[in-house]
């Protein structure tokens, strides 16, 4: 089980659209994701989440998110 990530039904939602483009802002996957109806903040958490779990990196200083 080493190395193995859970990741949840809407995690994975956002890991989709991260693996069409890589590097994109909150905003972006919001717009990618807006047929799900999540806020910023919902989206915000769950990329928190994938980030803890070490399934994405942030970029802070250009506000992206990459897988």
């Amino acid at each position: 089980m080493c190395g193995e990530i859970s990741i949840a039904e809407t995690e994975w939602k956002v890991m989709e659209v991260l693996w069409k483009d890589s590097m994109l802002t909150i905003g972006e996957i919001r717009k990618a994701l807006a047929d799900t109806g999540w806020s910023d903040s919902t989206i915000k958490t769950l990329v928190r989440r994938l980030h803890k779990k070490g399934a994405v990196g942030i970029d802070c200083k250009g506000e992206g998110v990459q897988d």
